[in-house]
């Protein structure tokens, strides 16, 4: 069974929220340690940015899956309400509606 483009989505959001905690961790051994951290925390803010961008990502894809469930349950719903209603269903009820 394959992948479904949300559930890529939010394995891609957990492993960049991994990658921004281990590279957060590393900035603090290396300050820890007396190192310097520019280069380190200029990959950092890369990092953020691209999580960020999977973030809006999987929001888009959670909206579209959410979106395409609603227009599946209302057709089904249709489906449902056509098929338990018959069409002669309503001029029998409005003929003892009259003779009533």
């Amino acid at each position: 069974m394959s992948e479904s483009t949300l559930e890529q989505a939010r394995r891609h959001v957990a492993n960049a929220e991994q990658r921004v905690a281990e590279q957060q961790a590393r900035i603090e051994r290396l300050r820890k340690d007396g190192h310097g951290t520019d280069r380190s925390e200029k990959v950092f803010a890369l990092f953020e940015q691209v999580l960020k961008a999977m973030r809006d990502r999987l929001t888009y894809e959670e909206e579209r899956a959410r979106e395409g469930m609603t227009a599946e349950l209302t057709a089904r719903q249709m489906a449902g309400h056509l098929s338990s209603r018959p069409l002669h269903y309503e001029s029998a009820e409005l003929k003892r509606e009259a003779t009533s």
